[in-house]
């Protein structure tokens, strides 16, 4: 679900709010827009679970590279 806050004030106060009670962990930043994801859930750690098995066996196991669970990866050179 997909929520545009116009008011900078209301903005603002919910930022600091997140910040305050910690909840702005996986709050990112795009082109300018803050954006406030929702938290995983059971359905997506299963997702993420199973997706890291089958690269570890595609990719891990045989060596042709390191598979890692939950890295951040960005084409940003910086944040």
């Amino acid at each position: 679900m997909a929520l545009l806050i116009r008011d900078k004030s209301v903005s603002r106060a919910l930022i600091r709010k997140r910040k305050r009670l910690g909840h702005d962990r996986y709050d990112e930043v795009w082109n300018g827009v803050y954006v406030m994801p929702p938290m995983p859930n059971d359905e997506h750690q299963q997702i993420v679970t199973r997706l890291t098995a089958i690269m570890q066996d595609v990719i891990g196991w045989p060596g042709l590279g390191e598979v890692r669970l939950g890295v951040n990866i960005s084409d940003r050179p910086t944040n």
